[in-house]
């Protein structure tokens, strides 16, 4: 027994797993096909979250439009004898000038303005009907929104104006209009948000409109003739001739009864039938939801992303024959998801372009280091993160650019083609 050996057998050697084989290529592409479609009805939940968020957006402007002022459309003025129209004016000029701000109520905004009114003009000679005494001068406006106004000077004269419902009236003496052209004007401060309108009125009629106010669009009957828009600031201009007749203001004012004391509310004056041959012109603003219809926007491009980003990994795995199990796959995929979640909710706190940012950063940088350390590869995880950047930056190029966008979504997508179809040329037949 002493002289046997006591040194222990050798232990087995080691078991070590061979690499795990890629799946064949038509099961791999009709797994992945699988989980896209998964993945886009979970797309469907956020762009759900967007329209949910962005109808909140809409509900507080309203609210604030309802203590600020909503929508403004202003007609006149005319010359009123009882309830009938007696005179438009010749020559009438109006000139806005337009100041906008930002209104918050948690985290979400408003745009609204206050908007500085001046109308001046002239009417023709009119002589009425002996024993006219009820004739005034009308224009139609939400007047409860005025917060100044100047007294008007109608034919040398200071009379002073007063709100009736949904107009400002002002009692005038008919004789000065009996033998000459007469002159008038006025000027008036109003709050609004969301669009400022003016009916062409006159039988000559310029209408100027300038100021602040982010993304302007000119909307109406017709476009400005002459018009300039920066970044913050636009102006605008529009000049008609004999476009209103007096049977179309007599139409125009029936149609708001509110305007001749009746039950219509006077801030509802877009809701009614209105004269085929009535001319508004004006600007809208937007309310506060840009960021959110972008954020929509760029979930147009969910599909492209997810299967651009499949594509790559399915030509990772045939080009390094290091398979990538599908719940990997689902794992990234699910990363893809996410961005435009986080976008959502950054979108919120800071401007559109930063969100983006931050949130693709993030993106790209979580599914690049998760492919370096799968594949223990840098290589790898660096070239699947630039091929995201290069995704997510030509995803945002085509979200700012607007009548090039198709062509270079369409420039991308070849481009990806011919990529996939030289990559293809490496699978074994």
């Amino acid at each position: 027994m002493n002289g046997m050996s006591t040194t222990p057998p050798p232990l087995p050697p080691a078991y070590v797993a061979a690499p795990r084989k890629p799946d064949r290529p038509g099961v791999k592409i009709v797994l992945m096909a699988v989980q896209c479609v998964v993945l886009m009805i979970a797309t469907l939940i956020v762009w759900g979250l967007v329209y949910d968020r962005q109808a909140s957006v809409n509900d507080v402007a309203d609210s604030i439009a309802d203590e600020w002022g909503g929508k403004v459309r202003i007609g006149g003025p005319f010359v009123m004898a009882g309830d009938s129209v007696a005179a438009v004016s010749r020559t009438l000029r109006c000139d806005v000038s337009i100041e906008s701000k930002t209104l918050h109520r948690g985290i979400y905004e408003a745009e609204v303005y206050d908007a500085a009114v001046e109308m001046s003009g002239s009417f023709d000679a009119l002589r009425l009907p002996t024993g006219t005494d009820d004739v005034r001068l009308t224009v139609r406006v939400p007047a409860r929104k005025i917060y100044r106004i100047e007294p008007l000077r109608f034919a040398g004269r200071t009379v002073e104006w007063r709100r009736d419902g949904g107009s400002l009236v002002a009692d005038i003496d008919a004789s000065a209009m009996d033998d000459g052209g007469t002159d008038f004007d006025f000027s008036f401060r109003i709050h609004g948000s969301g669009s400022i309108e003016v009916v062409q009125s006159g039988q000559h009629t310029v209408v100027t409109m300038e100021g602040e106010a982010r993304n302007p669009s000119f909307t109406g009957s017709s476009l400005p003739d002459d018009r300039s828009v920066t970044d913050r600031t636009f102006s605008a201009q529009w000049e008609s001739n004999g476009v209103m007749t007096t049977d179309a203001c007599n139409s125009f004012m029936d149609n708001d009864r509110s305007v001749l004391g009746g039950e219509t509310d006077p801030e509802m004056v877009y809701v009614i039938e209105e004269p085929y041959d009535l001319q508004v012109v004006g600007a809208k603003f937007l309310v506060g939801v840009d960021r959110y219809r972008k954020v929509s926007r760029s979930l147009k491009f969910a599909f492209i992303i997810i299967v651009l980003t499949f594509i790559s990994l399915f030509f990772t795995e045939v080009i390094t024959k290091r398979a990538i199990p599908m719940f990997n796959c689902f794992l990234i995929g699910a990363a893809l998801v996410m961005f435009y979640l986080l976008l959502l909710s950054f979108v919120e706190f800071v401007s559109f372009g930063m969100a983006y940012l931050v949130a693709s950063v993030m993106t790209i940088a979580l599914i690049g280091g998760y492919m370096w350390r799968m594949l223990a590869s840098v290589r790898t995880g660096v070239t699947i993160a630039s091929i995201l950047t290069l995704i997510y930056s030509c995803c945002y190029v085509m979200l700012c650019l607007g009548r090039y966008a198709l062509a270079l979504g369409s420039l991308i997508l070849f481009a990806s083609l011919a990529a996939m179809m030289w990559a293809s040329l490496k699978l074994k037949r």
